[in-house]
């Protein structure tokens, strides 16, 4: 973060969730995450926040909701999908800006 820090970047943007399903972050909603179904076993998401806070840079979350192959009925929300459960979740568990309002 300090090499970042130190070029003057400002932002970083990544993929929360591919519309695949997979999960960057520790899913409480499906075992299709970085923590449950690769060997990493660590969430990359609150780690980077974490940093991007102490570092201040800001953080943001590109999240593919409309088209997840593995949830039924893909593009028909019904907002109380499990889609919409890992989209709370990321907005009010991992992301700082959410909680802190210092963004």
């Amino acid at each position: 973060m300090n090499i970042a820090k130190a070029s003057g970047v400002k932002y970083i943007v990544l993929t929360a969730k591919h519309h695949d399903g997979f999960a960057m972050f520790d899913s409480r909603y499906s075992d299709f995450d970085i923590v449950e179904a690769t060997p990493f076993k660590r969430d990359p998401l609150k780690e980077l926040a974490a940093a991007c806070k102490k570092a201040g840079i800001k953080l943001g979350f590109y999240y593919s909701q409309f088209q997840d192959w593995h949830e039924p009925n893909g593009g028909g929300n019904s907002g109380t999908s499990t889609r919409t459960r890992k989209t709370m979740q990321l907005i009010t568990a991992i992301n700082p800006c959410r909680r802190s309002r210092s963004c």
